[in-house]
């Protein structure tokens, strides 16, 4: 008798759980077909609909949101797959995993900026957006191994966690061709990386994404160089590109190079700026201020 009952209150409690999962999900997908018809992106209208379709996932457990993942609406399934992000489940690596070979769509609804773009991609998005160092780690890895890095953006590499059992992928990434692993690739780096710098600044046509390597060059004579070369280079972008060398100089602490522009007019100005950006020369800060007090003030007001 004692069995019978407590079997009647396992089966019991099993449905009650079942029935609820059963009504929550369908209370959510209810209220998710009242949420397109009410927030659908209409005549230039801020859409409200992932705020609130979130407000709703939140209240789905793992499990709930996981069978979401088999919903035709795509919709559904990227606001099932944004909450599991948000709740930093391994299950966001199999449905990345399961999605890899996927070519559906997504027309995004971004404020007032419609686009179309590869569902997985989306995923990999919100995993690099949202995710914990470990999980970004293991999505990383499962993309080197199916040979699939280039799905990644430059806001996802830039997210890439920065852990030595990931560098080799990235050097491979950057080896094979990838120069938009080239940032991480010298951050992991030891060692004489001058040559690969070299490289990378003959092939950037407009020397601005080179300015940011010089902090890398291992040989004097490169650095000093590069950063006349850059220095020198006369055009539209030579007021930001002469700020970004000054203040790869400065932290680098060549002042003796820097002391060379500082009576040139034509690189006051980015010269000046850089040193507000950094402590690392106030002398010649000072100076240009007591030489050049109307042009420095002046400077100073725009910031």
């Amino acid at each position: 008798m004692k069995q019978f009952i407590l079997s009647a209150i396992i089966l019991f409690l099993v449905s009650n759980v079942y029935a609820n999962t059963i009504d929550s999900l369908s209370n959510f997908l209810d209220q998710y077909q009242m949420l397109e018809s009410k927030y659908v992106y209409e005549g230039g209208e801020y859409s409200k609909q992932q705020s609130v379709a979130l407000s709703l996932t939140k209240t789905l457990s793992n499990k709930e949101l996981i069978s979401l993942q088999s919903s035709n609406d795509i919709l559904v399934r990227c606001y099932s797959f944004k909450q599991l992000a948000l709740n930093n489940s391994i299950n966001v690596i199999t449905i990345i995993k399961q999605n890899l070979t996927s070519n559906s769509l997504l027309e995004r609804i971004d404020g007032c900026i419609i686009y179309t773009q590869f569902l997985k991609e989306w995923y990999l998005e919100e995993c690099f957006n949202t995710c914990n160092t470990s999980i970004k780690n293991s999505v990383l890895h499962l993309l080197s191994d199916n040979q699939l890095m280039s799905l990644l953006s430059q806001k996802m590499i830039d997210e890439l966690p920065l852990v030595e059992k990931n560098y080799t992928i990235i050097k491979g990434a950057y080896l094979e061709g990838d120069s938009r692993y080239f940032n991480s690739f010298l951050s992991y780096s030891i060692g004489d990386n001058d040559s690969y710098i070299l490289k990378e600044y003959n092939a950037d046509s407009l020397k601005i994404s080179s300015t940011k390597y010089l902090h890398f060059i291992s040989s004097k004579r490169i650095l000093k160089e590069l950063s006349i070369g850059l220095l020198n280079i006369e055009d539209s972008y030579q007021f930001i590109r002469r700020e970004y060398v000054f203040l790869a100089l400065l932290k680098l602490e060549e002042f003796e190079l820097i002391e060379t522009y500082k009576d040139e007019v034509s690189y006051h100005k980015p010269l000046y700026v850089a040193l507000n950006l950094t402590c690392s020369y106030p002398k010649l800060r000072i100076e240009l201020e007591k030489k050049y007090p109307s042009f420095t003030s002046k400077v100073k007001e725009s910031f």
